[in-house]
């Protein structure tokens, strides 16, 4: 009723303006409570919508609807409680005796720690989608950072970042987990950077570009 809507609105509203922080927003500031706030406000608001339209819709699909919402929500939630964000990430060099709570692996592999890394052997987080570069499978968990993969969230927000050697991959991969947002705005830039460091080739032909170019947001070449 209005007052239900009006208490998950104002939990909404806990977590910021939709100003500040858009619901459906995928930047570092945005709320997992915002979702399922705004899940559970939708779905009954939406049923009642299909009802003035004439369409029958039941109660049980009603509360299906509304039960995969709040399930979608408490996941969120769970996820986002349980694995905070640190307000900044650093460096760490590599050493035998790395924080074993707060740091995670890129371009490389560990015997025990969690790995961001294109190399064999690797102990990336379930879930996660790879790529050719250790680079490319940084900028695919900073993309799955909404939540919805605990095992993603987990490593991702780790304090620390290491790297056993410097060449251009490990060195973008370090970059990219430290300074995310310009990572993500300069994606497509950042994946041939890596590609052509580990591999000297790059997508420099239309063909090319036709072929793979989506894989790294490039559509065209000058």
């Amino acid at each position: 009723g209005p007052l239900y809507s009006r208490s998950l609105m104002s939990y909404v509203a806990s977590c910021g303006t939709t100003e500040d922080r858009p619901l459906w927003s995928s930047s570092e500031t945005a709320c997992p409570t915002q979702w399922f706030a705004a899940g559970a406000y939708v779905i009954p608001k939406f049923s009642f919508n299909v009802m003035s339209n004439e369409w029958e819709v039941g109660s049980a699909a009603q509360y299906g609807l509304f039960s995969v919402a709040f399930l979608f929500g408490a996941r969120a939630l769970y996820n986002f409680y349980n694995n905070p964000e640190p307000d900044a990430y650093d460096y760490i060099p590599w050493s035998d005796s790395l924080p074993d709570d707060d740091t995670v692996v890129v371009d490389c592999t560990h015997s025990s720690l969690p790995t961001l890394s294109h190399h064999r052997g690797h102990n990336n987080p379930a879930g996660l989608k790879q790529a050719d570069t250790s680079t490319g499978i940084v900028l695919n968990a900073l993309h799955s950072r909404a939540q919805w993969n605990g095992n993603v969230a987990a490593v991702t927000h780790k304090r620390l970042v290491t790297t056993n050697h410097f060449d251009i991959d490990s060195f973008l991969s370090v970059w990219c987990y430290i300074n995310r947002k310009s990572a993500l705005q300069h994606e497509a830039v950042l994946h041939h950077m890596a590609r052509i460091g580990d591999y000297r080739e790059a997508f420099l032909s239309p063909d090319l570009i036709t072929a793979y170019g989506l894989n790294d947001s490039i559509t065209f070449i000058r």
